[in-house]
């Protein structure tokens, strides 16, 4: 679609009957879920790799899991709450911040 080849009235009457916000809303939550599910996850995972590392399981093996545990949790947490920001910067549809 081509708003150049249309006069402005046409697009502007376009815009004003369109299907409104609420898809743009719907997606913003659905990208708001998945954020708090991410940070769950990542929670859930530093957890029981930290409990891992610091009672079971000790030796060069747990030091190994642990480094290369530590930055895949970061990298999720830090995902989740870029994910929960994108939901909150839409007016209306964010509710939770990860």
């Amino acid at each position: 679609m081509s708003f150049l080849a249309l006069p402005p009235e046409v697009n502007s009457a376009r815009m004003f009957s369109g299907i409104g916000s609420g898809p743009m809303l719907s997606a913003a939550a659905a990208w708001d879920g998945l954020a708090f599910e991410l940070a769950s996850a990542a929670a859930a995972f530093g957890s029981v790799t930290s409990g891992l590392a610091n009672e079971s399981w000790q030796g060069p093996a747990a030091a190994a899991m642990a480094g290369a545990a530590v930055p895949y949790a970061g990298d999720s947490g830090f995902l989740a709450f870029g994910l929960g920001n994108s939901g909150l910067l839409t007016p209306g549809a964010g509710t939770r911040a990860c």
